[in-house]
């Protein structure tokens, strides 16, 4: 899975690509959390372009969610594609998430 890098306005930005499942969850999870421990900053998931998601995948999802608030940091979802957006309802998932449907508005909820 690439997952693209970005810094705005002092929130970290990930943008996976690909399909979100029990191959590639740990991968992302790693990556995610190998940054935060790295440089410890707020993190902004873009998952518009995961075609698909697994179980796996939100369990990858609330495993870097329990690292960041463990730092006192904050974790948003955004731009998520339809397919990941019905099973992130169907598990009620925006109860712990903050969804945005554009980034910019996800980075600036974090950034103020």
């Amino acid at each position: 899975m690439d997952i693209g890098w970005q810094q705005k306005d002092g929130v970290w930005v990930a943008q996976p690509e690909g399909r979100l499942d029990i191959t590639q969850s740990e991968n992302l999870e790693m990556a995610l959390r190998e940054q935060i421990e790295a440089e410890p900053r707020s993190l902004v998931i873009n998952l518009g372009a995961v075609s698909y998601m697994s179980s796996s995948g939100i369990g990858a999802l609330l495993s870097v969610y329990r690292v960041i608030t463990a730092r006192k940091l904050r974790m948003a979802l955004c731009e998520v594609s339809p397919p990941v957006m019905k099973l992130l309802d169907v598990v009620e998932l925006g109860q712990i998430f903050q969804i945005f449907p554009r980034e910019a508005d996800a980075v600036r909820s974090l950034a103020g």
